[in-house]
């Protein structure tokens, strides 16, 4: 994760959290999670850590150390993914096709990316930027069924997606562009939830798309 202001966060399968100056070359101060970092999310002054014992800490990036708070995630599945929304809210995605939202004011969970009876990985959460539409927090999931969607978590509702488009492969990242109006970028690749072992002859090559 990345701040104009040169700060670089990094996270890893030690626990440690670290905070680099690319100016300076040197890391500045760091964070022990206590389990492996799985994923990991940025905004303003938060960074908030989902981590392999389905806790997730949010520090606040101008001095690591102690998180500010610590809580177990809503949902009962190995993290994937989450999303930060200001400084004590998230989105937090799982490996059985589940995503929390977490709120001071509420937490609740919905399933999602499920397809004749298998529930299959959200790989990927990422907030769309506040100008995209009149609704003030949304997010996307793109899951290893294939499929992207929109979220409205404060009125509890999937939003249209346009296209609603099949992929031919897992969805494994997501992006926006800068304003959010126009593109989201959708990396799709073979990513062995359901199989396992090597790469099946026939499966599709990695693709990225641009909608």
């Amino acid at each position: 994760e990345w701040l104009e202001t040169g700060a670089l966060f990094t996270g890893g399968w030690d626990g440690a959290v670290t905070r680099w100056d690319v100016r300076a070359k040197e890391s500045k101060d760091s964070a022990h999670c206590g389990g492996k970092v799985f994923a990991m999310s940025l905004c303003g002054h938060s960074l908030v850590v989902g981590t392999s014992d389905r806790i997730v800490h949010t520090f606040d990036t101008r001095h690591l150390g102690e998180p500010v708070r610590r809580k177990e995630s809503p949902l009962e599945r190995q993290t994937r993914d989450l999303v930060a929304f200001g400084s004590d809210s998230y989105v937090v995605a799982s490996i059985d096709g589940k995503i929390a939202f977490e709120s001071p004011e509420t937490t609740f969970s919905f399933k999602c990316h499920r397809k004749e009876g298998t529930a299959y990985p959200v790989n990927c959460v990422v907030a769309r930027p506040p100008d995209h539409d009149n609704t003030s927090m949304s997010f996307a999931s793109g899951g290893a069924d294939g499929r992207g969607n929109y979220w409205d978590p404060l009125n509890k509702r999937r939003l249209p997606c346009s296209p609603d488009h099949q992929f031919p492969s897992s969805i494994t990242a997501l992006a926006f562009n800068e304003a959010g109006t126009k593109k989201i970028a959708i990396a799709s690749s073979h990513a062995f939830e359901l199989e396992g072992g090597d790469i099946p002859p026939l499966a599709p090559p990695n693709q990225i798309f641009i909608l």
